[in-house]
């Protein structure tokens, strides 16, 4: 459900392995296409399963249908954030973040692609 506050957001489980991956892949090749990645989807499924819902704190943004992002943090790195494309600009990644600084009141850290040009101006703009 998303809310006039936002959308909502839960933890994740390795339920949301398949949403999450492809999510991840589809974000990611609209956002930066020039990036070649060397892991196929399967490898890529595999390791949303077993090592970033398994290992880090994962949290996904969702409404009634379908996860609309997620973020990971990992000890103080804030380690992956990803929007679906269809759902950029309208507060979710907003609301992932924010819950993240929530989390992790002594800050997080992050790095960001310096091609990443939309990226970086979301995050300059959070500070």
């Amino acid at each position: 459900m998303t809310t006039d506050t936002g959308p909502s957001l839960r933890d994740a489980g390795t339920a949301d392995a398949d949403a999450l991956t492809t999510l991840l892949l589809r974000s990611r090749t609209q956002a930066m296409p020039w990036l070649v990645s060397p892991h196929d989807e399967a490898s890529t499924r595999w390791w949303v399963d077993h090592v970033l819902v398994a290992d880090q704190h994962v949290r996904v943004a969702h409404d009634e249908n379908r996860l609309l992002g997620f973020a990971a943090v990992d000890g103080d790195w804030l380690s992956q954030l990803y929007v679906d494309p269809d759902h950029q600009g309208r507060g979710v990644g907003r609301a992932l973040v924010d819950d993240a600084k929530r989390r992790r009141p002594l800050g997080l850290r992050l790095h960001v692609f310096t091609p990443n040009t939309r990226a970086r101006r979301f995050y300059d703009c959070r500070s």
